[in-house]
């Protein structure tokens, strides 16, 4: 089986001097390949777009990578890992793909913008079965993939043509218009500022197992600062730079 770490360092990513090393220090040990996506192929968004969304689409390029390996764990650029992660893919059976919901458990908070994106959607690309709607809006910071998901990022597909997270959308649309199973994996794996008051704390951001943060996800810009002062502690736990 041919089994690679994927990530997206297209333009200007500032993140990747803290990510890279982590995400390197994780494939070894795990004998996953490690490939950045870091050339512009896709070139959706249109040009009114920010540079920055528009860029969020060169994720497509999976569709292609997923022709090249079996499996396939893809990180954002601005993730961390702690040590006692596990092999993503030992989580995740192979007919499924793998990701961490991105509503509040309670359907509070901003639940309803994913809803709001998921229902624009379905009026410009079709109706979704009812059971497959009513599934958690999953985020695409972390997914665990195989070659059963490769036609969910085929660039050719008709894709939202508004939204606030139309690349994002559009995998959860067609994961749910395909047929493809959705393993849904715990918080822990893609912790993040949805997380609230937990978030915002250091110590729990940096304990692992332990806290429930074995993947950090420092999701937007305001929480760059965050990812630059935690860095060196998980290369600490890592021993990179020893």
């Amino acid at each position: 089986m041919r089994a690679a770490l994927v990530t997206l360092a297209v333009g200007e990513v500032p993140e990747t001097r803290w990510s890279h090393p982590v995400f390197r220090a994780y494939a070894q040990r795990h004998g996953l390949e490690f490939v950045v996506i870091d050339e512009w192929r896709v070139r959706k968004g249109g040009w009114f777009t920010p540079k920055r969304k528009r860029a969020q689409f060169e994720k497509l390029q999976l569709h292609r990578l997923l022709g090249e390996y079996d499996r396939v764990i893809f990180f954002d650029a601005d993730i961390l890992i702690h040590p006692e992660c596990p092999n993503l893919l030992e989580l995740v059976p192979d007919d499924c793909l793998g990701a961490v919901s991105d509503e509040q458990a309670d359907g509070g908070g901003e639940t309803w913008k994913r809803r709001d994106d998921l229902d624009r959607a379905q009026k410009a690309l079709g109706t979704l079965p009812p059971e497959r709607t009513a599934e958690p809006y999953f985020n695409t910071g972390v997914m665990v993939l195989s070659k059963a998901c490769r036609a969910v990022f085929d660039p050719a597909r008709c894709w939202p043509p508004e939204g606030r997270w139309r690349e994002q959308t559009g995998i959860n649309y067609n994961a749910r218009n395909d047929g493809v199973r959705t393993r849904y994996l715990e918080n822990r794996y893609n912790f993040s500022p949805l997380d609230g008051s937990r978030w915002t704390n250091r110590e729990v951001r940096l304990g692992g197992g332990q806290t429930g943060s074995l993947v950090v996800h420092y999701a937007g810009l305001v929480d760059r600062p965050r990812m630059a002062e935690d860095a060196p502690v998980f290369w600490k736990q890592w021993g990179i730079g020893e």
